[in-house]
């Protein structure tokens, strides 16, 4: 049961860090793709 938990909470933080990424890239003028995927991968490098 916790290993759900984790995996929810790992998933929830991955998009929220895409979706900031997205929103920050369109603050700097830059390519929001490559922001948001690198930022789905690798979210604690936002």
């Amino acid at each position: 049961m916790a290993g759900n938990a984790i995996v929810a909470i790992w998933g929830s933080t991955m998009l929220g860090a895409m979706l900031l990424a997205g929103l920050v890239s369109l603050w700097k003028n830059r390519d929001y793709s490559v922001w948001m995927a690198w930022s789905f991968l690798l979210p604690p490098a936002l």
